[in-house]
């Protein structure tokens, strides 16, 4: 099974990096870029992701476009200050390719804060 993760962005150059680099597993990614007026949109791009880029007050057409632009079944909705540990990586697609995993969702876990 593969994976989509989605996500909404607005002038997040300083961060989409790292959140990007987190997601090297995935299949495929859709930013939905809210007319971004720094660099988001290049880098973004430059990590293979699918751009798709709104107007800023636009923001009721986000899912809907979002899901249009998912390549796959499974649609991981995250924020670009979200970081994804490889293990909860794993068990994601653990359970989905298991033919008795009978939902349609899953919930994860968030930890907020400095982890030490």
């Amino acid at each position: 099974m593969c994976i989509s993760v989605v996500t909404g962005v607005y002038n997040e150059e300083k961060r989409i990096a790292n959140f990007l680099e987190c997601l090297k597993w995935c299949d495929d990614i859709i930013i939905i870029n809210k007319s971004s007026t720094d660099r988001t949109r290049e880098i973004a791009e430059s990590y293979g992701a699918k751009v798709i880029t709104i107007p800023y007050v636009d923001v009721g057409g986000d899912m809907a476009r979002t899901l249009a632009a998912a390549k796959h079944d499974w649609i991981l909705n995250l924020v670009a200050s979200d970081m994804v540990h490889p293990a909860l990586v794993d068990k994601f697609k653990e359970l989905i390719q298991n033919p008795d995993f009978d939902y349609d969702a899953i919930a994860f876990p968030y930890v907020v804060g400095a982890l030490g």
